[in-house]
């Protein structure tokens, strides 16, 4: 666990063997009490795109949809953002870390997962969930004491309006960085940019 100048803090958890394989799930992931299945399942071809661009406003759409839920305007695609995640999520990969850029002025979300099949890529929507399920943990309109949520905040902070994302694979591993502007999770600022979600009715 670390904590940065602006009172944000960062926690890292590394597990081995890694897990998170894509078709591996189902008998790795067990329900209570349940037993492994003899049943194999293949890799979801949906998670196949033409392009990173496909992919990225993949993501740039589920970032709004959740964002939308929260009634706070939606992100756009930055270039020059996207470049940055591009960068960082090389260099995770080059030093084998899962760490937040420590000099970067922009928001940063990160995910790792472990794959068998290079030409198989991440979900956007598995990215951005993960991240977003971080949500039943939060409590709404008072300051965080624990910044145990920080993924989602991101996410839905207010102030926010720029995002870029991008990923990097290598040796059967996919990092994927996302760049958010301007950055959210300000220590006093979370319950003006942290809105309940919307009741539907």
């Amino acid at each position: 666990m670390a904590r940065n100048r602006n009172g944000e803090v960062y926690v890292v958890c590394n597990y081995n063997p890694a897990g998170n394989f894509l078709g591996s799930f189902t008998e790795n992931v067990l329900p209570p009490g349940g037993m492994s299945p003899t049943k194999k399942v293949r890799p979801d071809p949906r998670a196949l795109y033409a392009n990173e661009q496909a992919w990225q406003q993949e993501a740039l759409l589920i970032h709004n949809e959740y964002r939308r839920k929260h009634r706070v305007p939606d992100l756009r695609l930055s270039a020059e953002l996207t470049a940055a995640a591009k960068a960082w999520a090389n260099t995770l990969l080059s030093t084998n870390k899962l760490i937040p850029q420590s000099s970067s002025p922009y928001g940063e979300n990160i995910y790792s997962m472990q794959c068998s099949d290079p030409k198989l890529i991440v979900p956007a929507r598995e990215v951005v969930s993960k991240w977003y399920s971080e949500k039943k943990d939060h409590k709404y309109g008072t300051e965080p004491k624990i910044l145990n949520t920080c993924h989602f905040t991101q996410i839905v902070w207010k102030n926010t309006t720029e995002l870029g994302i991008a990923m990097a694979k290598r040796d059967g591993t996919c990092v994927v960085v996302a760049c958010y502007h301007p950055r959210g999770n300000i220590v006093g600022q979370f319950t003006e940019n942290v809105l309940k979600p919307a009741k539907i009715h």
